[in-house]
């Protein structure tokens, strides 16, 4: 036999029509049989580059030359036309079935053992090992010179390669490989990329930035890591703040080489958060204190911090410019790797315009899977129809730690020759060289669709809904710890340094008590494990705000009875009120108190008005609510200057009826009755079933309490559920509460973590509320923490109780009329005024500390700033409501030695105007952000 040919069995007779629509079966498939034959002895026997057989037309002796022997390689998918086309390879001297389990090496050994091919050189050990190493370098040219002909003829139908000049550096680079000559072979390989780069370069002179994005979780750390971070091309690791503390203290010897790496500038971490919780579904402050904590983190234990952010689940949202632009971030990932929906953008590179207009850089392009031989099989057609489009290429693969499929280290092995392709980069290299296109691109909140719900159904995860409601209780808690702390620090009269000791020695508290209930979300957290944080958690929090309320008011407990004075106390940044037992009504400013004596005042005040109930109608100075007799729910929210009915509601459970369609529980009462009569509240509790209206027979149990308080804007739902044996992890099956609307054409709104976004989808994330804009009223419906909500109709909002795994049976919801400022009426919600006991102190008069002038300004978080072991002044976080620009004043109970705007990462944004004890402010609209304000206690 003097040579051999060589070929591919496909459905196709060229280039032109190449199969690149394939499962990852037979993407994988193809690629190994087509980069086989590229192997330098296979090469050196042929005196030629592999070519294409077409399966069914080409299979017949008739094309077969004795003096040339024909081998043929069929993939997996071609293999029942090969069966068919069996008895006519009479004439091929070699055939070659590629199987699941085979490698490229497997193939090679079998065409070679087909053909008795011996080697022409034995190499030492070393030079083997060379050998070997180059050999899979002549794959990846195979793989080279298969994408840049279909970039070529696949998008401008022609190719200027000179196909005689590159076979005849093929040929001779494979005969130098079997002549054991490898500086030969190298130059030879060489020369045969820089051919395919000029046939590149004649059509797109761009070179494309690759970026290898590996996956790293605590699951993934070990002998895959050490192999993953082995690789010399530039890698990005994606690390959270809790998987780089795994790697500081279990794994010292790979923390030494990613911090080795970051140094000599092969490696690039991005990230940014401590954990990656559902950013769509906590609060505000929640998102910013996981940057803090992981850039604490990533300072400690790799002495650096992600300067790019991305995230591996998912948990974009419209505000996150707005954290990554204060936050000093180069650039932002805009791609989800965890299932859910981005918006459409124009481009892959884009200027990411948040809800108040800040703006981040970021990468819009769709991730490819490394393991994944589809996201290879048409890699140089992606590429071109790229650059047509943007005169500029990059490429994302995203893969866990070492794994890969063989073409993605083909493609690395490329980028030793020269940038074919592109070569790896860094993120932070990228957004440093990237063209900026000058203009933003905004986007709202219900663009951005979460998987959280069904994701979490398919996980069998415990409490999908209530753990939202815990975190949402707990986390008003904590803030609320720091309003005290506030309070403390410019109530107390104790001395200054023992102030700030104590707010020291509280502010590690709150810190820890963040950390814990940020577990929540925590997978490994059992369901048993959530309950006892939980309970814990209340505990600590309580007995916290107890202490340090205390010690605001009087500086200590009272010690008998005749000392004792009971304030009550508003540790927010709204007015509230405090319904005490007796029947009182204490009105209270935001971050103030008052006294027994102010109470006895607001108590006979608030006798007045009319009655509070009527039968089954409650009543207040705003509106009022009729249950009905028949269903126990509410028939009839009205408000007095309308005698149309604004908003029903009552409990039901839909239930698939296993088609595409479903069923609606019927909300039966068996007793509907007064609770409690009085001047300032009344309730209504309503007893009954929820029955299948196909059979009639009863699913659960239910007990509804209404109760509706005078100078309160609110009616307040309380519903328990009972003998329930569970729903189905299908996310169309659940318990609900319906809230139904009047006009169909009603606007609907809600609380995207904090800040206001309208709704046009299905599915509504809002824990915090949803409002229902009507053409001359509106309806609030405070979530309470109640995380998920859909559409069931255009005037129909069904909020999700129970669903999958969820063991919560008791639940609480509030509903309003004309309310102004919902996400204030949340926070007093959350975080009612309570009363105090403690013994006689300074503070036997009403007071307050600090007034903000703007209702549509939400106070968010605050705590006294610390300067050389004394208090210096309040840090401030706030967040615009209403969507609107405006200025707000700060009123302060000291006199302001100097105020500034602030960077969330502690830069100085801007110095702002005061006037002694008054501090203004400009803000835009949806923004949120954080204030200094100095006190000048010495003059």
């Amino acid at each position: 036999m003097n040579s051999a040919r060589f070929s591919i069995a496909l459905h196709c007779e060229s280039f032109d029509d190449f199969p690149t629509r394939l499962s990852a079966d037979d993407a994988s498939s193809l690629l190994k049989c087509w980069t086989a034959l590229w192997h330098p002895s296979l090469l050196s026997c042929s005196k030629a580059g592999p070519d294409i057989w077409c399966v069914g037309s080409s299979f017949n002796s008739g094309d077969s030359d004795d003096a040339e022997a024909r081998a043929v390689v069929v993939p997996s998918f071609a293999a029942d036309e090969y069966e068919q086309a069996k008895e006519g390879m009479a004439g091929t001297h070699a055939f070659c079935l590629d199987s699941p389990d085979s490698t490229r090496s497997d193939i090679v050994a079998q065409l070679m053992a087909s053909f008795t091919m011996e080697p022409t050189h034995q190499p030492d050990a070393v030079h083997a090992d060379s050998l070997e190493r180059l050999a899979f370098d002549f794959f990846a040219l195979g793989y080279a010179w298969l994408q840049v002909r279909l970039m070529t003829l696949h998008v401008r139908y022609s190719t200027n390669l000179d196909d005689d000049g590159f076979n005849r550096e093929l040929i001779e680079a494979a005969v130098a490989w079997s002549e054991g000559l490898l500086d030969t072979a190298t130059e030879k390989m060489t020369r045969c990329f820089d051919l395919l780069l000029e046939e590149k370069n004649s059509y797109y002179s761009v070179e494309p930035n690759l970026l290898d994005l590996v996956l790293i979780e605590p699951s993934t750390l070990g002998a895959k890591l050490d192999a993953q971070l082995a690789c010399r091309h530039h890698v990005n690791l994606l690390l959270s703040g809790q998987t780089v503390e795994r790697i500081g203290f279990e794994k010292p010897v790979a923390a030494g080489i990613i911090r080795t790496r970051l140094t000599d500038g092969s490696l690039t971490v991005v990230g940014g958060l401590q954990r990656e919780l559902p950013s769509s579904l906590i609060p505000l402050e929640s998102q910013l204190r996981q940057f803090h904590s992981a850039r604490e983190t990533f300072d400690r234990h790799l002495k650096t911090r992600p300067r790019t952010f991305a995230r591996r689940q998912f948990g974009l949202t419209s505000m996150t410019p707005a954290f990554l632009e204060q936050l000093d971030f180069y650039g932002a990932c805009h791609m989800t790797l965890d299932g859910g929906k981005l918006p459409d953008v124009h481009g892959f590179t884009l200027r990411w315009v948040g809800e108040d207009g800040q703006t981040v850089p970021a990468l819009a392009t769709a991730p490819l899977d490394a393991g994944d031989s589809r996201s290879f099989l048409d890699l140089g057609v992606r590429i071109a129809n790229q650059i047509d489009a943007e005169h500029a290429a990059a490429l994302v693969f995203a893969h866990w730690p070492d794994r890969v499929c063989d073409t993605f280290m083909d493609l690395v092995r490329m980028t030793q020759y020269g940038a074919l392709f592109g070569e790896f980069v860094g993120f932070d290299d990228y957004f440093e060289s990237a063209y900026d296109p000058g203009y933003g691109e905004p986007f709202t909140a219900e663009q951005y669709e979460s998987p959280g719900l069904s994701r979490q159904l398919q996980r069998g995860q415990t409490d999908p809904i209530s753990r939202y409601i815990n975190y949402w209780r707990l986390h008003a808690g904590v803030v609320e710890c720091n309003f005290l702390l506030t309070m403390f620090a410019f109530t107390s009269q104790n001395d200054k340094p023992l102030i700030a000791s104590d707010i020291v020695q509280w502010k590690q508290a709150i810190a820890s008590l963040t950390d814990t209930i940020d577990q929540l979300f925590d997978d490994p957290m059992t369901a048993l494990n959530t309950s006892q944080v939980v309970e814990e958690s209340e505990i600590a929090i309580e007995s916290l705000q107890r202490e340090i309320a205390v010690c605001c008011l009087s500086g200590g407990a009272a010690d008998s009875e005749s000392e004792r004075a009971v304030f009550a106390v508003n540790a927010t940044g709204v007015s509230g009120a405090l319904f005490l037992s007796d029947g009182g009504i204490v009105d209270i400013p935001a971050m103030g108190w008052a006294s027994a004596a102010a109470r006895e005042m607001h108590r006979a005040k608030s006798l007045t008005g009319p009655p509070v109930d009527d039968g089954l109608t409650l009543r207040n100075e705003f509106f009022q609510v009729t249950v009905d007799e028949a269903t126990g729910g509410i028939r009839s929210l009205q408000t007095y200057d309308q005698r149309q009915t604004q908003a029903s509601q009552r409990l039901s459970i839909r239930i698939p009826d296993g088609t595409q369609r479903y069923v609606y529980a019927d909300m039966v009462a068996d007793n509907v009755s007064v609770d409690r009569l009085s001047p300032v509240e009344s309730r209504i509790v309503s007893v009954g079933r929820l029955t299948d209206p196909r059979t009639g027979n009863a699913v659960c149990k239910f007990a509804q309490t209404l109760s509706l308080r005078r100078k309160d804007p609110f009616a307040d739902l309380q519903i328990e559920l009972l003998d329930l044996d569970g729903v189905s992890e299908d996310f169309n099956h659940y318990v609900c509460s319906r809230l139904a609307w009047f006009d169909e054409s009603s606007s609907v709104y809600y609380g995207a973590s904090e800040i206001r976004s309208r709704s046009t989808n299905q599915w509504v994330e809002a824990p915090v509320y949803v409002r229902v804009e009507q053409p001359d009223h509106s309806i609030t419906l405070l979530s309470r923490g109640l995380p998920w909500h859909r559409r069931s109709a255009r005037n129909r909002l069904d909020t999700l109780l129970v669903v999958g795994k969820e063991r919560q049976r008791k639940f609480r919801l509030s509903l309003g009329a004309d309310c102004a400022n919902d996400l204030n009426n949340s926070i007093v919600r959350f975080s009612p005024p309570r009363k105090i006991e403690c013994s006689q102190g300074l503070h036997s008069k009403d007071g307050w500390l600090f007034h903000f002038s703007n209702k549509t300004i939400a106070v968010v978080f605050c705590e006294p700033l610390l300067h050389e072991g004394l208090v210096a002044g309040v840090r401030w976080r706030l967040v615009e409501t209403q969507g609107r620009r405006g200025k707000l004043k700060i009123s302060c109970p000291f006199k302001v030695e100097r105020a500034e705007r602030m960077m969330f990462d502690g830069r100085t944004a801007e110095a702002l105007a005061f006037d002694k004890h008054v501090v203004e402010v400009d803000f835009t609209r949806n923004e949120y952000f954080e204030v200094h304000v100095f006190s000048a206690f010495d003059t």
